[in-house]
């Protein structure tokens, strides 16, 4: 290993086995999930109760996805899409803010740390 040689973008992706049907299909599946997510995500996020808008919660999960799928491509030279995790977003719209079965559910702008 050469000691400060630096290696090219082209370097780094010749060096790895590509194969374009798995990249054509891996790119497909990575946008139908991220397409699902951008709709889903916001969905769950202003049910009635938690307080949000649908489109506050649309613009926050596109603002995130993207800007955290291209710091993984651009700073960690990864090509992983991410997004806000949707288990926890809906444990918090249905379980913290629209509790059915507690004694008094907690209002959104309080569960969201904001005040009312």
């Amino acid at each position: 290993m050469v000691p400060c040689a630096k290696l090219s973008m082209t370097d780094t992706l010749a060096s790895r086995d590509r194969n374009l049907y798995a990249d054509v299909i891996g790119g497909l599946t990575t946008f139908f999930t991220m397409a699902y997510i951008v709709v889903v995500n916001p969905a769950i996020l202003s049910t009635p109760g938690t307080g949000m808008p649908f489109s506050g919660a649309l613009t926050a999960t596109v603002l995130i996805a993207s800007s955290m799928t291209l710091l993984m491509g651009v700073y960690a030279r990864l090509p992983f899409a991410v997004a806000p995790g949707m288990g926890l977003n809906a444990f918090f719209a249905f379980t913290i803010v629209n509790a059915k079965n507690a004694l008094s559910p907690m209002p959104g702008a309080t569960a969201n740390g904001s005040r009312a």
